[in-house]
């Protein structure tokens, strides 16, 4: 990662977060980030989905990015640069209940694989 806020090449294994297998398919999706977000819609595409191992690696992800990590059955988690080689994770993402201390932050190291884990959907 670069100090400007961009990340040439970034990995991400997805799991399911009670069992730690793979969710394959995932789809991820960039949401552009910026000073006028608040007053208009954020520019969104999706950029992939991970492989039968749960992963993909990402290129050119900037600090103005959201990632977004969706899955059908499981709450969503998103990621985004942290600065100085760190990537911050939100998950379940939105919150499950209105209290937002049900939503579960974390920083990790950039320089390896990192892991999203998707809460399931409780019916």
């Amino acid at each position: 990662m670069s100090l400007l806020g961009c990340a040439h090449q970034l990995q991400f294994r997805v799991v399911d977060a009670s069992s730690g297998s793979p969710i394959l398919h995932a789809k991820i999706q960039v949401r552009k980030i910026d000073s006028l977000t608040y007053f208009r819609s954020a520019h969104e595409y999706e950029v992939g989905s991970t492989d039968t191992n749960g992963m993909i690696v990402l290129h050119e992800v900037h600090s103005k990015d959201d990632l977004h990590f969706r899955a059908p059955g499981y709450h969503g988690a998103v990621a985004g640069i942290a600065g100085k080689g760190r990537v911050g994770i939100t998950s379940p993402y939105p919150a499950l209940k209105a209290d937002r201390t049900y939503l579960h932050h974390k920083v990790v190291d950039a320089d390896g694989v990192i892991v999203i884990s998707l809460v399931p959907v409780v019916k």
